[in-house]
């Protein structure tokens, strides 16, 4: 199985990255994974394994999108 990465931070250029990805893909009949990441603020050193709730999730999510 075939299967393409393609990262994005949603700006104009990872998304002609995405189209390019997705073309290649259908003429190669291989999959895609799409990534995107975000930092979340940590002013803790330990911030990973405290506990996000869902609003400030999607808020960090949101706030990342914008940028």
């Amino acid at each position: 199985m075939k299967t393409i990465t393609v990262l994005t931070d949603f700006s104009e250029r990872a998304e002609n990255a995405a189209r390019y990805a997705l073309h290649l893909a259908q003429h190669l009949q291989a999959n895609i994974i799409l990534y995107h990441s975000f930092l979340v603020p940590a002013s803790e050193p330990l911030s990973g394994q405290v506990y996000w709730s869902m609003e400030e999730l999607i808020l960090c999510s949101r706030t990342a999108e914008s940028n």
